[in-house]
């Protein structure tokens, strides 16, 4: 009984190896459809800043600099349309990585929504000022805490959580979810 039970259990395997597909040019075109509207891809940009200047002392020096860096960024697809890194993380089993990008969204719009907060009551608070104008003291008390005010926006609204993860390792999770997708069908 055993025999058969193995036997049977190696001609299923063996079965449904032959019926998955090895190949994108195996598959009916119906099927190619498919598969190409749920396979994922990875898009990347790469932004280069540079800058520099030069500055002449006066006496005939000339002092120059220049930097410049470059950063690169990848963007998830799921077909033709643009997909989360959270929906990117989820669909390919990596929930430990989608709950990170979670709360790093999370904490992007909660610093968004404090620091224009904070420019707000910055703002309204030196144009506050304006009003007391006789006062010296509430006058400069209300300019100077306006502007500590938006002093302290500025990095709240310009600093950006992110988990960094590299772009060869999700071109590798994408490559293994299509593969595991074309052996599907």
């Amino acid at each position: 009984m055993r025999r058969i039970v193995a036997l049977m259990l190696v001609l299923c395997m063996i079965g449904s190896m032959a019926y998955s597909a090895d190949s994108l040019k195996s598959l009916s075109m119906e099927v190619q459809r498919m598969y190409l509207s749920n396979a994922l891809s990875i898009q990347t940009s790469e932004h280069t800043y540079t800058s520099g200047g030069i500055y002449d002392w006066g006496w005939g020096w000339l002092d120059t600099y220049s930097s410049s860096s470059t950063s690169r960024e990848w963007y998830p697809y799921r077909g033709p349309v643009e997909i989360s890194k959270e929906a990117f993380y989820r669909l390919t089993g990596y929930d430990a990585l989608a709950d990170a990008e979670a709360a790093a969204a999370r904490t992007n719009r909660n610093m968004a929504i404090a620091g224009l907060t904070l420019s707000g009551a910055g703002l309204a608070a030196m144009l506050a000022s304006v009003f007391f104008i006789d006062n010296d003291a509430l006058f400069y008390g209300l300019l100077g805490g306006g502007t500590l005010l938006t002093c302290i926006a500025i990095p709240l609204l310009t600093i950006e959580v992110d988990n960094d993860v590299s772009i060869s390792f999700a071109v590798g999770i994408a490559d293994s979810y299509n593969q595991r997708l074309l052996e599907s069908f």
